[in-house]
């Protein structure tokens, strides 16, 4: 929950699959439809958090109003901290206020001591890169604490190698490598950057793929698609509501996730059959 609310989900996946393995399994659906909103509806997943600390009033609709709130009284209380300076950055990114972002987060008091934080050097560089400073982008890109690991590096490599380093073999690989790890996998945005990549490179078919299977995840992530997951969510001891969440995480290629749930639907008690519904 705290990765959820400092615009830090990217960090989430093992926290969850500890917080599963250590659920009985009674709870184990109930645990999987918190790890779907955290990733696919964080106000839907944060607003009884956030109603209970205050950041959202009682009958007040969700919004960005809310994270502004969350993360300015997060600020006040620890206005030097890489982590929350960066958050709150990312917000303003997210809300196309990128000059107020890059001005906070060059602002930080012990900037060189900041550096060291991926999350807060991730968000530094994303916003020079947005700002077409690119030349800045790479110099700090280069200060990544070594190895770089992990969806956010990699989906940050493959900007700073595609549009600061002009070189898109490199951009390719990142891309591949951010691909492979949560949240890739629903990340279109980054299949796109791989299809022009290639594209450049002169494998056609690839990138004409590669765009297809983009367009592919972006309808999966229209709104009409989760508003009718949620709404099957609701009823967990429905065994068709389960088996559409199966179906979801097949259509991204996410099988762990197809499993459990799965597993959760064979956990189900079986359906009466029709002589005892009679009676």
């Amino acid at each position: 929950k705290l990765c959820d609310m400092t615009e830090r989900f990217y960090y989430s996946e093992p926290h969850f699959w500890n917080a599963y393995n250590l659920s009985p399994d009674a709870n184990k659906a109930e645990r999987l439809r918190d790890w779907y909103l955290s990733q696919f509806s964080p106000g839907t997943s944060n607003a009884e958090l956030d109603r209970r600390m205050g950041f959202l009033m009682p009958g007040e609709l969700f919004g960005d109003h809310v994270d502004l709130v969350r993360l300015d009284t997060f600020l006040s209380n620890e206005a030097g901290s890489p982590m929350v300076v960066a958050a709150k950055a990312r917000l303003l990114m997210h809300l196309h206020e990128r000059d107020e972002a890059i001005g906070l987060l060059t602002g930080v008091s012990a900037f060189e001591d900041a550096l060291s934080n991926p999350f807060f050097l991730s968000a530094l560089v994303t916003v020079l890169v947005d700002l077409g400073r690119l030349e800045e982008a790479r110099r700090y890109f280069t200060r990544w604490p070594q190895p770089g690991t992990g969806f956010l590096y990699w989906s940050i490599a493959g900007r700073v190698f595609e549009v600061a380093d002009r070189d898109d073999r490199s951009a390719v690989k990142a891309c591949d490598e951010a691909l492979s790890i949560w949240p890739g996998p629903v990340e279109w945005s980054i299949m796109h950057r791989k299809a022009q990549c290639l594209a450049r490179l002169g494998d056609r078919s690839t990138a004409d793929a590669m765009l297809k299977e983009a367009k592919r995840i972006e309808l999966l992530m229209e709104p009409e698609v989760h508003q009718k997951l949620r709404l099957a969510m609701a009823d967990l001891s429905s065994r068709e509501s389960l088996l559409e969440m199966v179906r979801f995480y097949q259509s991204i290629n996410r099988q762990r996730e197809a499993e459990c749930w799965k597993d959760a639907t064979d956990r189900l008690p079986p359906p009466p059959n029709k002589l005892q519904s009679l009676r």
